[in-house]
């Protein structure tokens, strides 16, 4: 994702790099959110919550239909975990900078005249631009990229914890041998 706002920046896709900036956000807080509630479970070695906790941050779903044909697992709202990332971490300004990304990316006032248009005043006409306020939007975009550190760390915790339960569930129920 980081790469897709790279990328996107650089080929003058503005609007592309803030989908994948918050994309970006969206990610980490999710994957931030899974590790901590893996970490009591496996404390506690209770095989059933962690497979739970698994299913249910691989396989939720906000779809209705979904929900009641199948078991399943009712999505959290992201816009919980963006707020308890920016809560535990004291992330200033981290879901104020979400928010932002969101009113770019939708079709309203922010999304289309604020992002990409231009008032003249002498005639009323609006015109179009793909580089309407780009330091602005750089910041926006910029401001998620910082969010790597903390992906990258609960990559590797996650990693060490993939072990653990692995390890765990050898000791506990053991995959008999054929």
């Amino acid at each position: 994702m980081a790469s897709g706002c790279a990328l996107n920046w650089n080929a003058g896709n503005q609007l592309c790099s803030m989908l994948a900036a918050r994309s970006l956000i969206e990610t980490v807080a999710s994957l931030h959110s899974f590790e901590k509630e893996l970490r009591p479970a496996l404390e506690s070695e209770d095989l059933a919550k962690l497979n739970e906790l698994t299913l249910h941050h691989s396989f939720a779903t906000k779809d209705k239909r979904m929900l009641d044909e199948h078991i399943g697992f009712e999505a959290t709202n992201v816009l919980t975990l963006v707020d308890k990332l920016e809560r535990q971490f004291e992330i200033d300004g981290l879901r104020d900078g979400y928010d932002r990304l969101s009113e770019r990316c939708h079709p309203n006032a922010a999304g289309h005249y604020f992002f990409f248009g231009m008032l003249d005043p002498e005639t009323g006409t609006i015109t179009y631009a793909e580089t309407k306020n780009s330091d602005h939007n750089l910041n926006i975009v910029l401001g998620a990229c910082l969010l790597l550190g903390l992906a990258n760390s609960s990559l590797a915790h996650l990693d060490e914890l993939i072990r653990t339960i692995a390890d765990l569930q050898d000791r506990l129920r053991p995959i008999p041998e054929n």
